[in-house]
């Protein structure tokens, strides 16, 4: 009786790649830096944290972001909109899931039409989170759109020793 499907070493290359990809992201995460000038604050837990800049909704702050605080409290009934990238689909959700949590009585929606359409409805006040997986052009920049970098991630192109393309 004849074998069929990959040979062995395909499952252990898959498996490298995954795990060294893992490694990757979470290893190489960028450097946060603290961009605001406000005083350190105290968490609950007693830990002192920088306070970040918090760009307005869709708008640039005077600083350029690289992140965010949540707020304190935010009211019941208030609803989130996000807009953008079908590849921040689990982001998202993962977002919308513990903003929800955290905040109860608050609703998120999460829409996955591509990060154009995530900017254009930013900027046309119908979002309130654009979920981009693209650095913004200058042209959205002078917008007023601020950018605040939540992963990194990398593409490779695996191709097998019998394949014919050969790079070039």
């Amino acid at each position: 009786m004849a074998k069929s499907g990959p040979p062995p070493i395909v499952f252990i290359l898959l498996f490298l790649f995954l795990a060294g990809g893992g490694w990757f992201f979470f290893l190489n995460k960028p450097a946060s830096q603290d961009v605001s000038n406000n005083p350190p604050t105290p968490t609950p837990a007693g830990d002192v944290v920088p306070l970040p800049v918090a760009p307005v909704v869709g708008r640039a702050s005077p600083v350029a972001a690289s992140s965010f605080a949540l707020p304190a409290s935010v009211p019941a009934g208030t609803t989130v909109r996000i807009q953008g990238s079908t590849s921040m689909v689990t982001i998202n959700l993962n977002l919308k899931n513990g903003f929800q949590a955290k905040f109860p009585g608050t609703r998120v929606d999460s829409k996955a039409n591509g990060s154009a359409k995530g900017i254009q409805d930013l900027v046309a006040g119908t979002a309130d989170i654009a979920a981009v997986s693209q650095p913004l052009t200058a042209q959205e920049q002078g917008q007023g759109v601020a950018a605040v970098p939540v992963a990194l991630d990398t593409i490779a192109l695996v191709v097998g020793i019998n394949n014919p393309f050969k790079g070039g």
